[in-house]
């Protein structure tokens, strides 16, 4: 398999400082599958169009979660310095102390942390952050059990997008395939934390599966390196993520 551009999507994980790197992923999707799970969000960072809350206590704007449900992620193409943190009640970011605020401004510049960044005023559970090119995204989680929730459903949403099925009128109609489980998807945690190389968009196909490859490949920051080293080909894959269509059962082998 050859590696372009926009044709893989990179994941690493240091699951004891609770952040995943991930390259070549699609944000509007990800935004989609995570904004119901979402109370509301601040905007430490972004280009967004039809923003109109603005807290003046943090000096940002927010997105309430009334308003994040109907956002049209897809309309949006700039994702460029996209930076955001959830937060409970509007009544979190006025109690905001001079502290949090300053830890919350060096994560968005720095893109790294000085202390783990959940606030229990806030309640948070995501910090994302993601660079000037729309190249490097870096996301802090509460939980691993809830990243990999919502990544499993990400792959789901995503295979259905590939398939157009026909119903009984003779209509398109997309794909309607579960979520990978969490249990499946903590169990590629081992290869996680080494770094991960998979595609979505043009998995292996077969009459009666999708077949997902996944290669080991360690530790990497930006797109281009990745392009650059595995232009060519890379290695025999380490695991394959396996959707049985007929049974919509998602299933893992290990080699």
């Amino acid at each position: 398999m050859k590696i372009a551009k926009k044709e893989f999507v990179y994941l690493h994980m240091q699951e004891k400082e609770r952040f995943v790197i991930s390259l070549g992923w699609d944000v509007a999707t990800f935004m989609k599958v995570v904004c119901p799970t979402l109370p509301n969000i601040l905007l430490l960072n972004h280009r967004l169009d039809h923003v109109n809350d603005f807290d003046t206590n943090t000096r940002m704007d927010f997105i309430a979660h009334l308003d994040l449900l109907h956002y049209n992620w897809e309309d949006h193409v700039d994702y460029s310095n996209f930076s955001w943190m959830d937060f409970e009640l509007r009544e979190n970011l006025e109690d905001t102390s001079t502290a949090e605020l300053s830890e919350i401004l060096y994560l968005e510049h720095m893109k790294k942390h000085l202390r783990a960044p959940f606030y229990p005023k806030m309640h948070n559970n995501w910090v994302y952050l993601s660079d000037a090119n729309d190249s490097f995204h870096k996301l802090y989680f509460r939980s691993s059990r809830l990243f990999y929730s919502v990544y499993g459903q990400i792959i789901a949403e995503t295979i259905n997008g590939l398939r157009q099925e026909k119903s009984l009128l003779g209509l398109s109609r997309k794909g309607n395939y579960p979520g990978v489980p969490v249990e499946l998807m903590m169990k590629l945690s081992p290869l996680i934390s080494e770094g991960i190389l998979f595609s979505l968009t043009s998995p292996e196909q077969t009459r009666l599966t999708y077949e997902i490859p996944i290669w080991v490949v360690g530790d990497y920051q930006h797109e281009y390196d990745i392009v650059t080293d595995f232009s060519e080909t890379v290695t025999e894959p380490r695991a394959w993520l396996i959707l049985t269509k007929k049974t919509k059962e998602w299933s893992l082998k290990l080699r």
